[in-house]
């Protein structure tokens, strides 16, 4: 099916079919005066057909509307028409109809970019502590990779889920279209960083393609707001921070100590928010969730920090967001929105990057 089915022809800055346009479903366009047209300007097209118009726009039908254009022409023809003139002129619809395209109304919003506030706190968090702990121009071509893989989440979630459910719907064709796009970037990161960084760099991200699978079916099933996916694309995007030191020269004991310390802050944030959510909407939480996963999260900094791979300040910061966890869970915290909450975590989560960067050059 064309990403749209009507679209009036202009022939000397002069529409040959005008008048309102209204809406048959939520993503396709119809022309109401093209629908009158053919049921009133010869008088004789009968609306069964035009039903049967309406109903294979609905159903995305192609092959059906081509039957249906020669169905139409039959009904005119043994019309009491004029039958040069009411012939061309059926004609002319049925060509507008299925040869012209028009552009899609669907939100590219909705289809290109994750509409999560933490999905985007999950990407730049451990990305930005990497590129600024291991600065290289090849690491700068491995997060452009990363970027181009992130954006294509959303599309391909639309993409793989059609085509699981063998639907072919107006989305599905703007999906594929932004899915080629952001693919195109991350190809292009995918074979300059072959080029200029240490192939070794390319494990943590070879380790991480199995859950990557497994996200991108929950995410077409529809399950991606589930916990143990959540917390699965936390630790995949995490790993941006062990390829980009390892691009930089660094061991792999360093690069999984910065695994370890981006996983510190980002799951228990994860507890955190889903249990402050629920909260918020008077269900069911569990608070000693949130407070036993930061209390392991202060514990796995502080063993970093004896081990001479993290930083007091990234151990004060985790005790900070500790403090926030019993805050925001209890009877005195004040009440706020899911935006106010994702955008407090994003904070959250660039001070303690900050916190990771300016420990390690400081040795702090």
């Amino acid at each position: 099916m064309p990403t749209a089915l009507l679209r009036t022809r202009r022939y000397d800055n002069a529409s040959v079919i005008s008048g309102p346009i209204c809406t048959v479903s939520s993503t396709t366009p119809v022309s109401a005066s093209f629908v009158t047209s053919v049921c009133e300007s010869r008088k004789r097209i009968e609306f069964r057909v035009v039903l049967s118009f309406i109903n294979r726009i609905l159903s995305n039908d192609l092959a059906g509307l081509v039957v249906w254009r020669a169905d139409c022409l039959k009904i005119a023809s043994a019309a009491s028409l004029d039958r040069q003139n009411g012939l061309a002129e059926t004609e002319k619809f049925m060509h507008d109809a299925i040869a012209l395209p028009s552009k899609s109304r669907i939100p590219i919003k909705s289809v290109a970019l994750p509409v999560e506030h933490g999905a985007w706190g999950f990407l730049f968090e451990p990305l930005l502590a990497g590129l600024l702990i291991a600065p290289t121009v090849g690491g700068s071509f491995l997060s452009i990779m990363i970027v181009g893989s992130f954006l294509s989440r959303q599309p391909l979630k639309f993409v793989v889920g059609d085509l699981l459910q063998k639907k072919k719907l107006p989305r599905t064709a703007v999906s594929r279209r932004w899915l080629a796009y952001f693919g195109a970037v991350a190809g292009f990161g995918l074979f300059v960083g072959l080029l200029t960084v240490d192939l070794r760099a390319f494990i943590p991200l070879i380790f991480a393609v199995p859950f990557v699978v497994y996200l991108i079916l929950q995410d077409a099933s529809r399950k991606s707001r589930e916990m143990v996916a959540e917390l699965m694309a936390a630790s995949v995007l995490a790993t941006s921070i062990s390829s980009l030191s390892i691009a930089a020269g660094h061991g792999f004991a360093f690069a999984a100590a910065m695994w370890a310390t981006m996983l510190a802050r980002l799951i228990p944030s994860v507890i955190y928010v889903r249990n402050r959510l629920r909260l918020e909407k008077g269900k069911f939480y569990s608070a000693g969730s949130s407070l036993w996963t930061h209390l392991g999260a202060v514990v796995v900094v502080l063993a970093l920090y004896f081990a001479a791979y993290g930083s007091i300040l990234t151990v004060t910061m985790t005790v900070v967001l500790l403090v926030r966890s019993i805050a925001g869970l209890s009877d005195r915290r004040s009440k706020l929105t899911a935006k106010q909450i994702g955008v407090r975590e994003v904070i959250y989560g660039v001070v303690y990057a900050v916190s990771v960067v300016v420990g390690f050059y400081f040795k702090i």
